[in-house]
């Protein structure tokens, strides 16, 4: 495992009172939101991360909920800080919900907020792939658009397969 992601191991059990699931195999971390200690209250949704290659691949499940969604972006972005992870790929396929309007505007305006503090403090620009079902994956790309066009490097799949593609990865990678 490389220090980078030894760094965020430490970073997240100091962060959220747990330990990081880790993997047996070299430069990978586990983290699984469900290992939270001490939460306030139930989460509605959960991610778990895994870091291999260069890429971070996050796997999400749970309800939408705007205050869920910012909350589990930024525990995603730190993870794309902390082991350097220029490429994201979140399957949200598991996530059930609906969201309104206003609710994918705010999702794309914090989204491309933070991505910009973290480009401007870590001077490197991740691409994030998201891989989700409809009605969550909006057919207009609302929230994509809105984050797109405040520099955020983002795009909207149904599929891992283009969702990789767009990345410049294959399927096995």
């Amino acid at each position: 495992m490389n220090s980078r992601c030894e760094d965020a191991n430490r970073a997240f059990s100091e962060m959220l009172g747990t330990e990081l699931l880790l993997n047996t195999k070299p430069t990978r971390v586990l983290f699984d939101r469900r290992d939270v200690k001490g939460a306030a209250s139930p989460m509605s949704m959960r991610q778990q991360m895994r870091f291999e290659s260069g890429l971070l691949k996050v796997e999400a499940n749970g309800d939408f909920s705007l205050e869920e969604a910012t909350r589990a972006f930024m525990e995603m972005l730190r993870a794309v800080a902390q082991c350097q992870a220029e490429k994201v790929l979140l399957d949200g396929r598991n996530v059930k919900g609906e969201p309104r309007e206003y609710e994918r505007f705010l999702y794309g305006e914090f989204v491309a907020q933070g991505t910009r503090e973290l480009v401007r403090e870590y001077r490197f620009v991740p691409r994030f792939a998201y891989v989700l079902n409809e009605p969550l994956r909006d057919p207009d790309r609302y929230g994509e658009t809105v984050a797109v066009n405040r520099g955020m490097k983002i795009k909207v799949f149904g599929t891992p397969e283009e969702a990789l593609e767009w990345l410049g990865l294959t399927p096995a990678q």
